[in-house]
């Protein structure tokens, strides 16, 4: 018998998912809520969102455009970096802090809907990032010919996104929420992983941990209530004989006597001393810290980056551990945030650009870009760099890869190294 196929007192009748795509679509939104709340209300809450935003996005990628005319591709990349710093439609951030709300709205509500408008006065490209509740969740409908709408995203027999349905943001003041607007999907950059097939909406990335923080911090108060009692500790005086005064000679109320080191303190007559034995905490620091590495890996987040605890930490684990999670957040950026927005965002500023006359391309042919993220920071400088200079010297690694690995352009970083050698080489040529 396969026991996971069975029925047996292990198995809660709930923990079984029929149609995930539609459960997701129907409990995202709560899911959501409760992983905003974590974030903003919870430590370990904070620390996974925060986590996953500054490794996914870091300060921002640089554009490599993929031409051959150095001419072309030196102003293109000025000119996206002067865009760079003006894209947000709502004038907040410049790209590298709009990718960062991007991926938090990502982590906390498993999607992000990005609109592409266009600045009236200039033509240029400008993004807006949308609150998730704006797609309208509870439309759902069949509109005929084979096109229908889940959870306000509208697509057609083949299941290609065709539109959104959009209403207000219900966090902007005095919002209606009368109605929504037909957006094209070609307008509507919608990022998010779906987990299984025919799912419309994210979930999102707090979803396996959202129970176990929500116990972790019950658990932390619980254990805090229990110090405070412990350190309750009291003396009590005791009337053991029947010989003992009823009345001790101390004023009704008068205040309690202190104890301190080294001190003789005087019992009255027939009493004895009896002492208070709080609860103890033995066991909690140990029993809350495998609940946290429950929660991060849950979340997919090294236990260390989420507690901060670094006390059973060598070089050996710590890049054993940043290692898998860098892979993941390498795969993100290479499976959601390049394909679903920087490329798309990429397009559409430079057939904006074509339009306006700005730069001259053919809109037929526009050129692709290569995203360089900012290189890792290592945990030995030392031995990684050395053993990067072996993997060149040993043809198995080249040095283009090498220094593209740490988030530097190559032909940057080359006519770098002829500056400061210039000099050198002038100063020995006059001798």
């Amino acid at each position: 018998m396969i026991e996971a196929g069975g029925s047996g007192p292990r198995w809660h009748r709930n923990a079984i998912l029929r149609a995930p795509a539609r459960e997701i679509a129907a409990r995202s939104e709560t899911a959501g809520a409760r992983a905003a709340a974590a974030f903003l209300n919870s430590t370990y809450g904070a620390a996974i969102v925060n986590t996953w935003v500054t490794n996914v996005t870091m300060d921002g990628p640089t554009c490599r455009p993929k031409v051959t005319r150095k001419a072309l591709r030196k102003k293109l990349v000025e000119d996206f970096g002067r865009w760079w710093s003006n894209c947000d439609a709502e004038g907040r951030s410049d790209l590298g802090g709009f990718l960062a709300r991007t991926v938090r709205s990502l982590v906390v509500n498993g999607e992000a809907f990005v609109h592409l408008e266009v600045d009236p006065d200039t033509g240029a490209l400008q993004l807006r990032l949308w609150n998730v509740n704006q797609v309208d969740r509870s439309m759902n409908r069949d509109i005929g010919g084979g096109f229908r709408v889940v959870a306000g995203v509208e697509s057609d027999p083949r299941g290609r996104r065709v539109a959104y349905h959009v209403r207000e943001n219900p966090d902007a003041p005095f919002a209606t929420n009368y109605g929504t607007i037909r957006v094209p999907a070609e307008d509507v950059l919608h990022v998010f992983e779906p987990l299984f097939p025919g799912q419309a909406r994210g979930l999102s990335w707090l979803a396996p941990s959202l129970t176990r923080i929500a116990e972790i911090d019950k658990s932390e108060d619980a254990n805090l209530a229990r110090l405070n009692a412990s350190a309750m500790f009291a003396g009590f005086l005791t009337k053991p004989s029947e010989g003992a005064p009823d009345v001790l000679p101390i004023a009704p109320n008068a205040p309690s006597v202190d104890m301190e080191p080294g001190a003789f303190i005087q019992v009255p007559p027939g009493y004895g001393v009896e002492f208070s034995t709080p609860p103890s905490g033995d066991g909690a620091v140990d029993f809350t810290r495998a609940m946290i590495r429950s929660a991060a890996a849950g979340a997919g987040v090294p236990y260390e980056l989420v507690s901060a605890d670094l006390s059973q930490v060598n070089y050996s684990s710590a890049r054993l551990g940043l290692s898998e999670f860098r892979q993941r957040v390498t795969a993100i950026r290479r499976t959601l945030i390049i394909p679903q927005f920087l490329d798309p965002v990429w397009r559409r500023w430079l057939a904006l650009e074509a339009l306006a006359g700005r730069i001259k391309l053919d809109l037929g042919a526009l050129p692709e870009v290569e995203w360089v993220f900012p290189g890792w920071p290592a945990v030995d400088p030392l031995k990684e760099t050395n053993a990067e200079i072996q993997a060149i010297n040993a043809r198995i690694k080249s040095r283009f890869e090498t220094i593209a690995a740490r988030g530097r352009d190559p032909e940057e970083v080359d006519a770098e190294i002829a500056m400061d050698t210039a000099p050198a080489a002038e100063k020995e040529a006059r001798k």
